[in-house]
């Protein structure tokens, strides 16, 4: 897909959004996003792939999001 060409993730960084993914019942929808925005977080910080750190992030907003 568009998405895993343009938002290459390390392979542990894809385990940890499966992984959390599963555990919240995250929507294909959801986890998506969150893909998306660890692919934003990665641009900020100048980085090709997405790393543990990106994937975290992201899912922290989503929490936040989940908790408002």
């Amino acid at each position: 897909s568009r998405l895993r060409h343009l938002a290459a993730m390390e392979a542990g960084s894809k385990r940890t959004l499966e992984r959390w993914s599963e555990q919240k019942g995250l929507t294909a929808r959801g986890f998506h996003r969150a893909w998306r925005v660890a692919r934003t977080a990665a641009d900020l910080e100048g980085t090709e792939l997405i790393a543990d750190r990106h994937v975290l992030e992201a899912l922290g907003y989503r929490l936040h999001d989940v908790a408002a």
